[in-house]
């Protein structure tokens, strides 16, 4: 039955079992392909797991079924939201990186100069 393992899902993902969470609701997904509550719970618990990127998917897929859903708009929202600040991070810690790796190269400067070859 989809509505069982959609409510065990749930349970699990209150547990902090995410991984198991995931799985349920693939099985109702699997069973009930046409009713968002799957798709919303494991949006969930990909949003647990900071899987932003399948996350949206996920919860992309239950706003389709369910376009009117304010709990499935206000996750897939906040999902979207943490996906593209988490995006900037890292684009913004490479090029931190990038900068002090060119800044602080260890003497390996360029032919002519001091510490270059």
């Amino acid at each position: 039955n989809g509505v069982l393992y959609s409510n065990r899902a749930a349970a699990f993902i209150h547990l902090g079992k995410e991984i198991k969470a995931i799985k349920d609701a693939e099985q109702a997904i699997n069973l009930k392909p046409d009713w968002a509550k799957g798709y919303f719970r494991k949006g969930a618990a990909l949003v647990a797991l900071r899987r932003w990127d399948d996350a949206v998917e996920a919860l992309t897929k239950a706003a389709e079924i369910e376009p009117k859903s304010k709990e499935i708009l206000t996750m897939l929202r906040e999902a979207t939201r943490k996906r593209s600040a988490e995006k900037r991070n890292e684009s913004n810690q490479g090029s931190k990186l990038a900068a002090g790796f060119l800044d602080n190269s260890n003497g390996l400067g360029t032919p002519g100069s001091p510490g270059g070859p």
